[in-house]
Order: structure tokens, then C-alpha cells, then sequence
């Protein structure tokens, strides 16, 4: 009898413990999916080398090295984050937060069309909502600098030491904050097309050149 009972308290564990992670598994894939979609160089996820095969969705930080980068794909953002060299970016699915933070260096981020959840990125000083947009961001970690060039659609970026303190960056527009840029959101400068244009091929969306 006192086996039986053991055994019966054993497969009740386990199979409670088996349910538990099938769920949280089962959560995590419907929850959202990134892909890997280009990957050059030197890159890894939580240490480990990045493949074409990867899957991030469970989070993690990735590192991209010298000469290399990374395109990746968002499911319920709908949209796409190339990931430029000497970066780091930070995935992390929690509810009512924004899952990326680029810790350091360079990205552009591109809407592909309407998504289950709302995109936006953070860094250490910002937080920028997206609106059907293209833009680039760099950040700078020592120096606590965001800055951020709109290539198409509308970016609003936030203090996020000061959430009233925002700005509305438009195409072909720049914002900057932190460090050489100040405390608090600056004027909004127009550039030039032809920097603007230039900025887009410092990190392109299809970036097997680079």
C-alpha cells in the first residue's frame, strides 16, 4: 500500500510539474516568435554562437561583434530589427513592457504592417513608440546618448526619467538625448536628404552587403 501511494504521489509530481512547463513552453511560442533572418559574422544569444536555426523568443541578450550584424523578425510586432556591429541588445517578454533594449550601438527597426502588440524599443535613457515607422537608433552606453533618425513614418521618444519630457520625430528628422545632447528632449533638427539617405546605407534592411 505505502508503494503504491508513493508511486501515485510521484506520477501526480511530475505530472504536474510536465503541465507546468508544457504551459509555460506552449505561452512563450503563442506569445511571440523572433526569428533569425540574416545573420553575418561573429553574433551570439546568451553566450552562445547564433545560427541561422536560432530561436530567441525566450530571451536573452544578444551580441553582435565587429564587422558582423543581425536581421531579426518580431511575429507580434510585426516588424523587422537589423542589429548592427559592436551592439548589444537586450529580449525580454514581459506583459505591458517593451521586450528590446539596445544597451549599446546601432539599429533600425522597421514596421512590416499592424501587429498584435504595439512596437517600440528602449535604451538607457529612452523609450521610443513606434507609428508605422522606419528609424535608426544608436545608443550610447558610457556617454547615456540616444539619438535617432526617422527614415519614414513618425518615432515619439520619451525620457524615461522624465515621461512628460517627450518629442515627435517625423521623416527625414532627428532627436537626441543624454550626454552632448542634454538631460531632456532637444529641439528636433531636419537633415538633409542626402544624410539621410546616406544613414540608410550605414545600416541597410537587407544587409548582405555590409
Amino acid at each position: 500500500m505505502a508503494t503504491r501511494y508513493l508511486d501515485a504521489v510521484d506520477y501526480n509530481l511530475y505530472m504536474k510539474n510536465l503541465s507546468i512547463i508544457l504551459v509555460l513552453l506552449f505561452s512563450v511560442n503563442l506569445y511571440a516568435k523572433v526569428q533569425v533572418k540574416v545573420l553575418k559574422g561573429d553574433v551570439t544569444f546568451n553566450g552562445t554562437k547564433v545560427t541561422k536555426e536560432s530561436d530567441l523568443s525566450m530571451g536573452g541578450s544578444v551580441e553582435v561583434g565587429d564587422k558582423s550584424f543581425l536581421k531579426i523578425f518580431s511575429d507580434v510586432n510585426n516588424s523587422s530589427i537589423v542589429i548592427g556591429p559592436n551592439s548589444k541588445l537586450d529580449i525580454k517578454f514581459e506583459k505591458k513592457k517593451l521586450p528590446f533594449s539596445l544597451l549599446n550601438g546601432v539599429a533600425r527597426w522597421v514596421t512590416e504592417g499592424q501587429g498584435k502588440l504595439k512596437g517600440g524599443i528602449k535604451t538607457r535613457n529612452a523609450i521610443m513608440g513606434v507609428r508605422g515607422t522606419d528609424f535608426m537608433i544608436i545608443a550610447n552606453w558610457k556617454l547615456a546618448e540616444t539619438e535617432v533618425i526617422c527614415f519614414d513614418g513618425q518615432v515619439k521618444i520619451f525620457n524615461r526619467e522624465n515621461r512628460k519630457d517627450t518629442g515627435l520625430i517625423n521623416k527625414g528628422q532627428w532627436g537626441g538625448l543624454g550626454g552632448r545632447f542634454g538631460d531632456s528632449v532637444g529641439k528636433v533638427l531636419d537633415l538633409p536628404e542626402r544624410f539621410v539617405e546616406v544613414s540608410k546605407q550605414m545600416l541597410p534592411m537587407n544587409p548582405s552587403s555590409l
